[in-house]
């Protein structure tokens, strides 16, 4: 009878390239927007505003005061990506269901 091994390992191993991988596609993705940027500022705000253009680190700092100013921090999705919490719509339904339920059971009673 073969000797069963622990595969606790190898899900670690599984975990920690996860994590590598999504640090690895959060960081291209900030390299590789921040270099849209970058070119779409320096090409649209010169001619149209009469801006200077910027440098690639400015359009990083424009990139994070975007997302801090107009991103969705704090809020939370679930995994497959709607809104959760008080102001998620799926909890808007579950509100709007249940408030359904109790009114409907009012009115059976007074029918």
């Amino acid at each position: 009878m073969p000797e069963q091994r622990d595969n606790a390992p190898r899900s670690e191993k599984r975990g920690a390239r996860h994590i590598v991988w999504g640090i690895a596609m959060v960081l291209a993705f900030i390299f590789l927007f921040s270099i849209f940027i970058q070119m779409l500022w320096n090409w649209l705000m010169p001619g149209i505003f009469g801006l200077r253009e910027i440098t690639y680190l400015q359009a990083v700092g424009l990139l994070l005061l975007s997302r801090l100013l107009f991103g969705r921090v704090g809020q939370r999705r679930d995994h497959a990506g709607y809104l959760t919490g008080k102001y998620g719509f799926r909890s808007l339904l579950r509100s709007g269901s249940s408030q359904d339920h109790s009114t409907d059971g009012a009115d059976a009673d007074n029918n």
